[in-house]
């Protein structure tokens, strides 16, 4: 199925893409957004490495710029009171380390997913 190259990053980004075109055809996801999302804080904790930073936003405006993201899926959020800063980011809590900071409200977004027939 994957094409043999003699550059090893070619072979894997073409594996990926025929495995991506499988999974998409034979089991494809459906990711609920909206009320089929659950929101969880925890205040006085972030999570590094943002992908994306906003400024002068409030709480729930930086919820939504996650929700409405569209360079990359945003599964949490830093909201840093003190500033009004918004740190978006494709990362969650269940693979990386929590930190603590007064300053800081963590927010996670836990989405259904379901396999379509």
């Amino acid at each position: 199925m994957a094409e043999t190259t003699t550059n090893d990053s070619v072979q894997v980004i073409i594996i990926q893409a025929n495995l991506k075109h499988l999974l998409s055809k034979y089991m494809p996801l459906k990711e609920f957004t909206g009320s089929d999302c659950v929101w969880q804080e925890v205040r006085g904790t972030y999570l590094g490495g943002p992908a994306k930073t906003l400024s002068a936003v409030t709480e729930a405006q930086c919820r939504t710029e996650c929700e409405n993201e569209e360079s990359f899926i945003c599964k949490s959020f830093n909201y840093i009171v003190t500033t009004k800063q918004c740190q978006l980011s494709m990362k969650t809590r269940y693979g990386y380390m929590l930190a603590f900071h007064n300053d800081y409200v963590y927010h996670e977004r836990n989405c259904r997913r379901q396999y379509i027939r």
